[in-house]
C-alpha cells in the first residue's frame, strides 16, 4: 500500500481519519466515558513511514497511546488538547479548528515549520520508532 512520492513529496501534514472516532469501551460491560482503549490502525503509521507529522482523528487519547510506545507527537507545533476530549462534538470541533488555523498559514510558513529542525527530528525519531518495533514485534 506505498503511494506515489508525488503525493506525499508536496504534503507537509497528514490528517489520519481513524476508522472509529467515538470511545471504544474495553469491555461491554463498561459505560464509563473514560473506559478507552488504545487502539489505532495502520493508517498512523503511513506518517510515521512517509515522514509526515500527524493530526489524527480518532478516538481519544489515540495520541497518547502513540505516546506510549515511544512515538513523539507535534504539539510543540500545534495544539493537541483534543486528544484528551471525551465528549465527540467537542472534540471534532478542536480538530476543526486545529485544520482552519493551520489552513490559514501561508505555503512558507507550512514549509518552515516541516523543515524545521524539531519537526525533522521528530519525523525521523517515529520513522526509527517504527522499524525497532516492528523488528521487535516479528522477531518473536
Amino acid at each position: 500500500d506505498k503511494l506515489d512520492k508525488k503525493y506525499y513529496n508536496d504534503a507537509c501534514v497528514y490528517v489520519c481519519t481513524e476508522t472509529a472516532f467515538g470511545n471504544i469501551s474495553i469491555s461491554e460491560e463498561s459505560n464509563s466515558s473514560t473506559a478507552v482503549t488504545h487502539w489505532w490502525t495502520e493508517k498512523v503509521l503511513k506518517s510515521f513511514y512517509y515522514k509526515l507529522p500527524l493530526i489524527l482523528i480518532g478516538s481519544p487519547f489515540i495520541l497518547e497511546s502513540c505516546k506510549s510506545l515511544g512515538f513523539k507527537t507535534f504539539d510543540m507545533f500545534w495544539d493537541e488538547s483534543y486528544d484528551n476530549e471525551i465528549d465527540n462534538d467537542k472534540r471534532m470541533q478542536m480538530l476543526l479548528g486545529l485544520l482552519n488555523n493551520l489552513s490559514n498559514k501561508s505555503i512558507q510558513e507550512v514549509n518552515d515549520l516541516y523543515y524545521s529542525a524539531d519537526m525533522q527530528d521528530i519525523l525521523n525519531h517515529n520513522l526509527n520508532t517504527m522499524f525497532i518495533l516492528n523488528d521487535k514485534y516479528t522477531s518473536s
